[in-house]
């Protein structure tokens, strides 16, 4: 499902490509600025080989025909995937900017139960997905009044056990950590492969935060203790042929059913409480 991305003005106080830069994090861990134009092109001419090398042509033709007077809307295309997170970032941080940082925490919620083998992608419905979080959290007792939760969708793929692994990432004000546990204990499954299904982290950049929550592209995988007996690696580009199937649901997918606000709206780009 293709939507016209248009760049606007954006303020450079909320403006990611300014915000973010090349660094180490906390934990030593070198950090990359926010993609350039020029790295986007590459990508998109890279997945529009790919595609095109395989078999998906009409969708190798959309990514290369993308250009600036006229953007192809593509969920899958890098050049407009850019386009859209400078300015979901942007409308993120204009909405956290009146909140105390401190009270803010960045989220991931990882269901095992919600894995699914290579084959299946477009059994993946994003937008029931999140609406069904969001019915387990009202359940639960979220304080619409007090506390909010910006909410997206993303998606890895677990190479050493082959399943794509949906999970959400979100961004709470004043949520307390044994809310997440509850929700947790009482609607997510356990199994040896996701040691860790709730990470609830504090916030040390928010502009690195927001720029996080809407993902570029999704990362293959892999951990220690995995039936293949691969060896844990640092994420990576996924593969052939993993990615045609990711590029193929990305493209059939609308970027407004990817989030949910929770205790928060959205109105003509800006969040409101």
């Amino acid at each position: 499902m293709s939507l016209k991305y248009k760049s606007r003005r954006i303020p450079q106080i909320y403006d990611v490509r300014k915000l973010i830069c090349d660094g180490v994090d906390e934990h030593g861990r070198p950090i990359r600025a926010f993609e350039t134009l020029e790295e986007a092109k590459r990508e998109s001419d890279h997945r529009s080989r790919v595609l095109a090398r395989h078999g998906s042509n009409d969708l190798a033709d959309t990514l290369a025909r993308c250009r600036k007077n006229d953007r192809c809307g593509s969920m899958a295309c890098p050049m407009c995937s850019r386009i859209r997170r400078i300015n979901t970032a942007c409308s993120v941080l204009q909405f956290l900017d009146g909140y105390d940082e401190d009270a803010l925490s960045f989220v991931t919620l990882i269901n095992p139960d919600d894995a699914l083998p290579a084959g299946r992608l477009n059994e993946i419905v994003p937008k029931r997905f999140l609406a069904r979080t969001r019915r387990q959290l009202l359940r639960l007792g979220f304080d619409k009044a007090q506390w909010f939760a910006l909410a997206y969708f993303d998606c890895e793929w677990d190479e050493g056990w082959r399943l794509f692994q949906p999970h959400i990432h979100l961004v709470a004000f004043d949520v307390p950590a044994s809310f997440w546990d509850r929700l947790v204990e009482r609607h997510f499954g356990s199994h040896e492969r996701v040691r860790v299904r709730k990470r609830a982290e504090p916030i040390t950049s928010l502009p690195r935060t927001s720029n996080y929550l809407d993902k570029a592209f999704w990362l293959e995988k892999v951990r220690s203790g995995n039936p293949r007996d691969l060896k844990p690696r640092r994420p990576k580009r996924i593969g052939f042929p993993i990615s045609i199937e990711v590029y193929e649901w990305l493209d059939r997918q609308s970027d407004c059913d990817l989030r949910c606000y929770i205790g928060a709206k959205s109105y003509r780009r800006m969040i409101m409480k």
